[in-house]
């Protein structure tokens, strides 16, 4: 499953309350979100970020665009 730039910005953001980061923390956020959904059946378009289960990971045409909050 591919993990959008957009994605992994928003990860930095919400998860983490970062406000700046460079293109490598990006990178970084995306190789992390691909080690914690390895296990995630992806078949669901909304699913719980496995390490952060206040957070759903929303999927489009098998990839994730966006992490939100779950109460969201």
């Amino acid at each position: 499953m591919h993990i959008t730039y957009h994605a992994a910005e928003r990860f930095l953001q919400r998860v983490f309350h970062f406000s700046t980061y460079t293109k490598s923390e990006i990178f970084k956020a995306i190789k992390l979100i691909s080690k914690d959904i390895a296990d995630v059946d992806h078949r669901s378009k909304n699913f719980i970020l496995p390490s952060f289960p206040e957070y759903n990971c929303i999927v489009k045409e098998n990839a994730i665009v966006t992490i939100i909050p779950k109460h969201s």
